[in-house]
């Protein structure tokens, strides 16, 4: 059985651009989001370093004021038997499950926070969404074991 503890997250990279062609009269916003993710499970380290990354809006369309893109790392301590091949498989699920629930707050968070100091719009908040059903539906999970040394 494989056991995970949230150690501690950084924002990457992030960047906003403002929609020079967005209706400054639009009763609302319309700001597309395509997240994707990578888990890469660091098997001698005990650790998994997980990447959360989405792109935001359309310039193409009038109701959106901006776009941009983020990318978050979190940092995971994992635990399993890495001799039993079907622990290895639950925990890659398990992991690649659990930390997109864990870190898709943060960036949640974060984007909320980026639109809000543009004081130009209203805050862009993001809904609530099952993020993990969404990047899997459209096969944006990479999961890939690593060994510490590379």
């Amino acid at each position: 059985m494989a056991t995970l503890k949230f150690k501690n997250y950084f924002i990457d990279t992030f960047s906003f651009r403002e929609n020079v062609d967005f209706d400054i009269e639009s009763k609302s916003l319309d700001v597309d989001f395509e997240p994707k993710a990578e888990v890469n499970i660091v098997e001698d380290a005990s650790m998994a370093l997980v990447t959360l990354s989405c792109n935001l809006g359309d310039a193409k369309k009038i109701d959106c004021p901006f776009t941009g893109d983020v990318t978050i790392t979190g940092i995971f301590e994992v635990e399993f038997d890495k001799n039993n091949g079907d622990d290895t498989k639950l925990a890659n699920d398990f992991l690649s499950q659990n930390t997109i629930t864990m870190l898709f707050p943060y960036l949640r968070s974060f984007i909320a926070d980026m639109t809000l100091r543009t004081n130009k719009f209203p805050t862009f908040i993001l809904p609530p969404v099952n993020v993990v059903d969404m990047i899997k539906d459209k096969d944006k999970v990479t999961v890939r074991s690593l060994k510490k040394g590379l």
